[in-house]
């Protein structure tokens, strides 16, 4: 991040997952150096990010992109669906773009790198907690190379997301209801995730026509 953004007045709930207890610490110090952020538990992984997330109903939860026990866009997705979803931003030594795109699908709202210096990711829990995003900029070739890993008919969804479409005007748009979207989002996940990289010449095209 390039400038300083002043909080407003209120305090944001921190919680931060991953799965190196000593990452987790120094995050939770730097954090709690600043008036307005207040950490209020960690989590090595998964599971037990969604029963602090539960139980403690965070503002943020800072995630690592790579965990031992579960992944990091995983566990977005599944805090985004609980009743009061915290604001997440990914926490990775690998932010890039192919990165970024897939937090995107996964419904990160920022994402960050874990060389960024303390004032940054502060700023970035700030940004993220206030509404906004915060995330490496996408390349139109990064954006192409990943959406031929999609299926032909989920290239329009992740443009949509991309360009921050809210899911209810994509479901909209779409003319598909909410929980279908958030189906086929799961199903967008998946493929990103699980390392498919051949993609059919169909969905190339489609990439390059709709993005």
């Amino acid at each position: 991040m390039n400038e300083r953004t002043p909080s407003d007045t209120r305090t944001l709930r921190v919680i931060v997952v991953d799965d190196h207890e000593a990452v987790r610490a120094g995050v939770q110090a730097v954090l709690a150096r600043e008036p307005d952020l207040q950490p209020v538990g960690g989590a090595s992984g998964a599971d037990q990010a969604l029963d602090k997330a539960r139980a403690r109903r965070p503002d943020v939860a800072v995630v690592d992109h790579r965990l031992e026990a579960g992944d990091g866009l995983t566990l977005t997705r599944q805090l985004k669906a609980l009743p009061d979803p915290p604001a997440v931003l990914i926490y990775s030594a690998h932010a890039d773009a192919a990165l970024t795109v897939a937090a995107v699908v996964a419904g990160a709202d920022g994402v960050v790198g874990k060389g960024a210096d303390a004032d940054d990711l502060c700023d970035a829990v700030r940004f993220v907690g206030s509404g906004r995003s915060v995330r490496p900029k996408i390349l139109p070739g990064i954006l192409r190379s990943t959406a031929s890993r999609l299926d032909p008919a989920d290239v329009p969804i992740l443009g949509m997301l991309v360009h921050r479409t809210p899911p209810s005007e994509i479901a909209r748009v779409l003319d598909i209801s909410e929980r279908r979207l958030d189906a086929r989002r799961w199903a967008m996940l998946r493929r990103l995730t699980g390392g498919e990289r051949r993609a059919s010449a169909r969905a190339r095209r489609l990439a390059h026509a709709c993005l």
